[in-house]
């Protein structure tokens, strides 16, 4: 029987993070003996995602609808672009925004419980960058197409919302002063909004650090509870061997 290659793909992504790389492998040797040998390097090429990756790919098939609705947030952001590159208000970029901003932290808090129920240790720091990547999804159809199948590789980011593609975007035609108007209000807002994506981008990487940190002081910590474990079990150790000589002195 032909290996139905979307479905096993499917599979692959949907499974639990520790089986995808000894069920990548078996598909790739059903591949192969099957006599696709170019197909099956493919598939053994595939990375094994992140936890965070793997989460996003899980809200794809557990919350599906709230997806879609981050997906058509990022539309409306996209189209909000296009209306203040073409003479409308920056004011009409804020409800767009802030409406994918609450999709973004509505469906991290989802993979927060879908990691959980998985058994995967939950950081902070694996939230910033499943929101991360959620963002990039509505930010980039291209993304999100992949997001809908469940079947992202890699962890994504993009700062801002999209808007170094806006200085190629044509104007509408226009009488000579409203055209003169309208360049100058695209001119101010195009101002304000890379300012906002250099202060973000700072943060961002400000965040990344602070979040390096925590993982650190976090391996650290579990070092120094592993080492207290062992040194309490020595002592117990100890504390029974003196009781038994202590019997046998008795």
């Amino acid at each position: 029987m032909a290996i139905d290659l979307d479905s096993e793909l499917d599979e692959l992504f949907a499974a639990p993070l520790a089986e995808f790389v000894s069920l990548r492998d078996d598909l790739s040797k059903r591949l192969r003996a099957d006599g696709d040998g170019e197909t099956a390097a493919r598939v053994k090429s595939l990375r094994k995602p992140s936890v965070a990756v793997w989460a996003v790919n899980q809200l794809s098939r557990a919350e599906a609808k709230d997806l879609g609705a981050l997906l058509q947030a990022g539309a409306d952001v996209r189209r909000a672009q296009e209306e203040v590159m073409a003479g409308e208000s920056p004011a009409r970029l804020q409800p767009a925004v802030a409406a994918e901003r609450e999709q973004v932290e509505r469906l991290t808090a989802k993979a927060r419980r879908l990691l959980e129920e998985a058994g995967d240790s939950v950081t902070d720091a694996t939230l910033n960058r499943v929101g991360a990547t959620l963002h990039a999804v509505a930010t980039k159809p291209e993304l999100g197409e992949l997001a809908q199948r469940g079947r992202l590789e890699h962890e994504e980011e993009t700062t801002g919302f999209g808007f170094e593609s806006l200085g190629e975007m044509p104007a509408r035609p226009r009488a000579a002063a409203s055209r003169e108007k309208g360049r100058a209000r695209r001119e101010s807002a195009l101002a304000r909004v890379k300012e906002a994506e250099a202060e973000l981008k700072d943060a961002r990487r400000e965040l990344r650090r602070a979040s390096a940190e925590v993982e650190r002081l976090t391996r650290e910590l579990e070092r120094a509870a592993a080492a207290a474990e062992r040194s309490e079990e020595a002592v117990r150790r100890r504390e029974r061997a003196v009781e038994q000589a202590r019997e046998k002195l008795d």
